[in-house]
């Protein structure tokens, strides 16, 4: 080999040490970060609901409630005889 190529392939090398070693650093946990602390937790309480009792019971009543969906009629169109001009 010449006196190059043993520099390169040295380089090489020292490169991928370095890549190796900061792939290592960031991979592994740190000591005494988190394995010495306490697992923390919150605490979640609930949500008291703020709706009206009458505007619960609109809802829940399906004679207060209005359903706007109306059937298609397939037969008779909705209004326009010919929807792309007469085609």
């Amino acid at each position: 080999m010449k006196t190059k190529q043993i520099i390169q392939l040295f380089v090489a090398i020292a490169i991928l040490f370095v890549a190796g070693l900061l792939i290592f650093t960031q991979l592994t946990p740190k000591k005494g970060a988190a394995a010495n602390k306490g697992m923390t937790y919150e605490v979640i309480t609930m949500i008291e609901s703020d709706y009206s009792s009458s505007a619960m019971s609109k809802l829940k009543d399906a004679n207060e409630a209005k359903n706007f969906y109306a059937k298609p009629d397939l037969k008779n169109g909705v209004g326009n005889r010919s929807p792309f001009g007469g085609l």
